[in-house]
This record gives C-alpha cells, sequence and structure tokens, in this order.
C-alpha cells in the first residue's frame, strides 16, 4: 500500500469527524458471495473536508477478481447537464463508483449524509430523499430509504452497472440539497 502526500486527512478524532481517503479508494472483491465494501472517502475543497463514506454491497456471479473505486467529488451533479427522474440532484457533491471485472454484479449502496463543517447536505425530508445514478446522459432514480433529517444514511435499491451518484429529491420533496444563488433582485 502507497499513500502519497495528502491522500489521507484527519478531521478530528472518532466518529463524527474520523480521517478519510481524500481521493480515489479501490477495493478488490474475489467472492461470489454478498461482500459489502467499505469506503472510508472525503474531500478537502476549498480548506473545508468534507467525509462522505459509502458502503457498497455486491455480490458478484463469480469469484473473478474484480476492483471497485469510488471518490467522492465535490462539484455540483446538477451542473453534469444529464436529465431524468428526480426533481432536484445535489448541487454539492456528488460520488464516482466505477467497476472493472468480467463477471455481472447485482449490487446496492449506502451513502451518508450529514450537516458539518459549513458543508450541509441540506437533507430536512428524509422520506423524500432518493439516490439517483447516471446513464448516459440521464439519471435514473434507483430509489432509497433514509434514515432521518440533517444526518443519516440512504440506502439504494439495487443495481447492475456503476457511475456517477447523487442525493436526489423525489417530486414535491422539500430537501434543499444545497442550491446556489445566481442572481437577486429587489423592487
Amino acid at each position: 500500500l502507497t499513500m502519497n502526500s495528502g491522500a489521507i486527512t484527519s478531521i478530528g478524532v472518532g466518529n463524527p469527524n474520523p480521517g478519510f481517503i481524500n481521493g480515489k479508494l479501490v477495493n478488490t472483491v474475489a467472492s461470489a458471495s454478498l461482500t459489502t465494501v467499505y469506503f472510508p472517502i472525503g474531500k478537502v475543497s476549498a480548506g473545508v473536508a468534507t467525509w462522505r463514506p459509502c458502503e457498497l454491497s455486491v455480490t458478484n456471479s463469480d469469484a473473478t477478481s474484480t476492483t471497485y473505486t469510488g471518490e467522492l467529488i465535490s462539484s455540483s451533479a446538477k451542473d453534469l447537464g444529464y436529465t431524468g427522474a428526480p426533481q432536484t440532484v445535489s448541487n454539492i457533491r456528488y460520488w464516482d463508483i466505477a467497476r472493472t471485472g468480467s463477471n455481472s454484479v447485482n449490487a446496492s449502496v449506502k451513502f451518508y449524509y450529514k450537516s458539518d463543517n459549513g458543508s450541509d447536505d441540506e437533507v430536512n425530508d428524509y422520506t423524500n430523499l432518493t439516490l439517483v445514478k447516471s446513464s448516459g446522459s440521464t439519471w435514473s432514480d434507483i430509489g432509497g430509504t433514509a434514515t432521518g433529517n440533517t444526518s443519516g444514511s440512504i440506502t439504494s435499491g439495487n443495481f447492475t452497472s456503476f457511475s456517477k451518484f447523487s442525493l436526489g429529491n423525489k417530486a414535491g420533496g422539500r430537501n434543499v440539497l444545497p442550491i446556489t444563488l445566481l442572481s437577486f433582485s429587489a423592487h
């Protein structure tokens, strides 16, 4: 294992402020049994450390070695320009999870969200929170069961391909999923 300078960031001691991988993390699975792959990932952007780990649950069709690469991206999922299912996607971050392997897979993912270090995910209506993943130039709603407002986790439905993932707001939901004010005028 080789870690370059700046690869590990610590924002405190223990939960809720552990150390994390600041960049891509690669995990290898060589099993046909249900396996949980942990990604203790985060990002330091503009001097703000944000920890948003995820847990990937995979069942590969055989025990062929398969790699899973995960990274938290501190950029707007909305700015990717994808169209599709959710009313709103996160304007501040998304996860990129890739898979390299010749076998087929059935997977689900759990993402964590919270309000910390000035980097609030703005989840205030968790019953209308969902997860989306990119498919070409569109977002596909992969469902999700969230655990609470402000801080918590959301676990997706099953999927078989990998790409970019984001928090999404179902139609009628009140999750802000931070927006950027482009202009404002008063009369």
